[in-house]
């Protein structure tokens, strides 16, 4: 006996310990992992190869077919899986108990029911009966939660009256001892009876089984996911951007089912895909037996525990303690009846208020905490408005539709200028609530979190439907684009690594985007970066551009954020700049690509050193770059290389410490590198390319120069006949406002012409009176008829 308890206590400590494992796993899966589990490594090239990468460094587990993360995706399929198979046991329980009272307080008939279910149901084997019902495709398109549904009712409906005769016969046991015989003949009632003296004695019974049934279901999770029976469904998602047109089924939800079922075919060619779910469900599985046979024959003192909690109180006491919980949690998610309006409207009110006092962070906490990216946006729209000459604001909640703790509206904020006409947003809001008071919301967004880089999206990486398709993409394209240049930039500069993670926030529409921004932002703006908030990108920042464009564009603003995060002041490290824009030319000359640079004024050197890291338009940004490019080139030959480094914290250049540094006034040094600058962009013209002149057209150099001369001279006559017609009156105001600045000579040459196709690219460069200086700026212009400017003006003008 002594032996037998002795190994009872030892399977409950194993199996606690090993259940209580999973549950941890569970609880900390953002904690123990370093990416989300539906991230993508979109590594592919010759020399890295395809996923399934093998275990590694930021590979634990290595990766499956879709370069997912395995030991990720085990982790959070931890919490999908024992929620899973807790709804099943739930509803295994809940009608098998039901069932099992019935029989034996019911009529006879219904434990011959119950009996007549066992041996139906027993009669095929369970699994069999599965793959029957749940092997149709038409799950696959109909959503998660519906699909889970499905699945907990087959699994629940076959499998009850098992769990129905294994409680009657409990019961039955029960009913036969001398106490309850005895509580019968003086006259107790059957609640009573249940209440008093089965119920004290079932709670083993129903411990021992629940964790039995749990095992159980683990296990037939198991074996239905190596059949491609999964709980999650399919869903349909596009291979890689090398072939976007083509469609393949993968799951995406993260539990050892889908695992088990994705890696089935890789067991020999990539056992590390369908081995860490089966250790998973091993673990899982003996755990859960364990902690079943150390819970079966267990004695509760149900009645000592009660006597010493509760003991004293009357039983209507303690149901009205019981119930105290659950009031608690009505009141937190739902509130009180009579003021659910009133409080949306009382958010309104204050939100209105926080606008109109200028009170930034008032308006931020009108957003629900842990909506990182919608905080952010709150407080931008707040403090841009805290600048403006703002009269009044009012916002009204409107079309309000409750949903128990949440809720949706039309929020139409009006604001009312003292100095411009009043602004007016209306847009729908989700609001949820807590302890009684209304906050705004966003459920739509989704953090998919990469080695380096979080990127937060309105998506769901668990919608199985076509048409989340290319938004599911398009953020898996952002997130391993973004990895991938973050991590180059932290190359470059390894001391530089600030403390957080730095975010994007990707916006559903590029008016989205325009809307959070604001007016602060350039109107050619697709990113947008404020310290201290998220990257702020537009969907149409990814368009059109190959994906070393990518990385290469999202480096800039990496190189922008790791500005603001290593200098107090804000501005862009022209140097850190020009060293990334350097490096991305690998092995090869570094050129800038005059296509990037037309439409954008070359800054000059004071311009490099002040420029704040939010002031950059789409051109601007490539103009920038390839500016402080230049500048690291005109350095190179004046300071050692270790004093070219970029971004050291605590140390960053600016326009007086360099020239102190080179030992020229600061006028001087600038004006030798715009000389420098405009000498490296006119040796890069195509004129100067190896039989240039034989697809040049004719004429369209010399139209440059005498349109350059007329412009000098103040000829305006002449500047206008090298014109197109359709933008003369542009360049006549242009030219009136360059000569009224002090403009005293206007050079031009040709720098690109792409072979007839388009316009041709000058360099325009223009002397003032006041300095001296020298800009060099990038412009389109040349109509192709008579080799003058085709394009509106473009550039630095006055």
């Amino acid at each position: 006996m002594n032996a037998a308890r002795k190994g009872s206590r030892l399977a409950l400590i194993a199996g606690g310990l090993l259940v209580g494992l999973l549950l941890l796993a569970a609880v900390f899966a953002d904690e123990i992992t370093a990416v989300s589990p539906h991230y993508w490594d979109a590594r592919s090239s010759l020399l890295e190869g395809l996923p399934p990468f093998p275990p590694g460094p930021g590979y634990p587990l290595g990766t499956d077919q879709w370069g997912r993360d395995v030991w990720s995706r085990v982790v959070y399929g931890t919490r999908w899986s024992l929620l899973f198979a807790v709804l099943v046991t739930a509803g295994r329980m809940l009608l098998g108990l039901v069932a099992a009272l019935a029989a034996v307080y019911g009529p006879r008939p219904a434990g011959w029911l119950v009996d007549k279910l066992y041996v139906m149901t027993t009669a095929i084997p369970p699994l069999i009966t599965y793959l029957l019902l749940l092997s149709s495709p038409a799950r696959n398109g109909i959503g998660l939660w519906p699909n889970v549904a499905i699945t907990v009712c087959v699994l629940t409906l076959v499998e009850w009256p098992r769990v129905a005769v294994m409680l009657k016969g409990r019961l039955e046991q029960l009913m036969a001892e001398p106490f309850v015989e005895g509580a019968v003949a003086v006259g107790g009632s059957r609640w009573h009876i249940l209440h008093v003296h089965l119920l004290p004695h079932l709670w083993p019974s129903l411990l021992h089984l629940v964790a039995a049934e749990m095992a159980r279901a683990l296990l037939l999770m198991a074996q239905m996911g190596i059949f491609g029976i999964l709980f999650g469904g399919g869903i349909m998602m596009i291979g890689d951007y090398r072939s976007p047109d083509r469609l393949f089924q993968s799951t995406g939800l993260p539990e050892w089912g889908s695992l088990l079922s994705d890696g089935r075919l890789y067991v020999l060619a990539s056992p590390w895909i369908p081995f860490p779910p089966a250790v998973a469900f091993l673990i899982a599985v003996t755990g859960f037996t364990l902690l079943s046979q150390g819970l079966e024959g267990l004695n509760l003192p149900v009645a000592r525990i009660k006597e010493r909690t509760t003991g004293r109180l009357s039983p209507r006491w303690r149901w009205a303690l019981a119930a105290l919980p659950l009031l608690g949690l009505l009141w937190y998610y739902q509130g009180l009846p009579w003021n659910r309006v009133a409080g949306i409207h009382a958010l309104a009110t204050r939100q209105a208020a926080a606008l109109s006092a200028g009170d930034v962070e008032g308006y931020e906490n009108t957003v629900a905490p842990g909506n990182g990216a919608l905080r952010a946006d709150a407080r931008l729209l707040a403090a841009e408005l805290a600048g403006e000459r703002v009269e009044s604001v009012d916002v009204v909640m409107e079309e309000v539709r409750l949903r128990g703790a949440r809720a949706q509206a039309r929020m139409t904020m009006t604001v009312t200028f003292a100095d411009r006409p009043p602004l007016r947003v209306s847009r729908p809001v989700d609001l949820v609530r807590r302890l009684g008071t209304w906050y705004v919301e966003d459920r739509d967004l989704y953090t998919l979190r990469g080695y380096h880089v979080d990127v937060v999206a309105p998506f769901d990486p668990l919608d199985p439907s076509v048409e989340a398709i290319s938004l599911r993409q398009m953020v898996n394209y952002l997130a391993t684009s973004a990895d991938h240049a973050y991590a180059r930039v932290l190359d470059l500069f390894p001391d530089a690594t600030p403390a957080e993670r730095p975010q994007i926030r990707l916006y559903e529409s590029h008016e989205a985007f325009r809307a959070a921004v604001g007016a602060a932002a350039p109107p050619d703006a697709l990113a947008w970066f404020n310290p201290g908030d998220p990257l702020r990108l537009s969907p149409e920042f990814l368009r059109g551009l190959v994906r070393w464009e990518t990385e290469r564009a999202l480096g800039y603003e990496f190189v922008k954020y790791l500005s603001a995060a290593a200098s107090a002041q804000e501005t862009v490290d022209p140097i850190a700049m020009g060293l990334y824009e350097l490096s991305t030319a690998g092995d090869l000359p570094y050129t800038p690509d005059p296509r990037k640079l037309a439409g954008a004024p070359l800054p000059d050197l004071p311009a490099l050193f002040g420029t704040p890291v939010r002031s950059l338009g789409a051109a601007g940004q490539w103009a920038f770059a390839a500016a402080a490019a230049e500048l690291v080139r005109f350095l190179q030959d004046r300071l050692p290389a270790g004093e070219l480094q970029g971004l050291t914290p605590g140390r960053p250049w600016s326009l007086d410490s360099l020239a102190e540094r080179l030992g020229q006034p600061p006028e001087v040094l600038a004006a030798e590198y715009e000389a420098f600058l405009y000498q490296q962009l006119r040796a890069k013209s195509v004129l100067n390319a190896p039989g240039a002149m034989a697809w040049i057209p004719e004429g369209v150099p010399e139209a440059i120069a005498r349109r350059a001369e007329a412009a000098s001279s103040g000829d305006e006559a002449a500047f206008l006949r090298q014109t197109s017609p359709a933008h003369r009156a542009a360049w006549s105001a242009w030219l009136a406002a360059a000569r009224q600045s002090g403009l005293v000579r206007y050079d031009a040459l040709l720098l690109d012409w792409a072979r007839n196709e388009g316009p041709p690219r000058g360099l325009g460069g223009r002397r003032f009176r006041a300095g001296g200086t020298v800009g060099g700026g990038v412009k389109r212009g040349g109509a192709r008829g008579d080799g003058g400017g085709g394009g509106g003006p473009e550039g630095r003008g006055g």
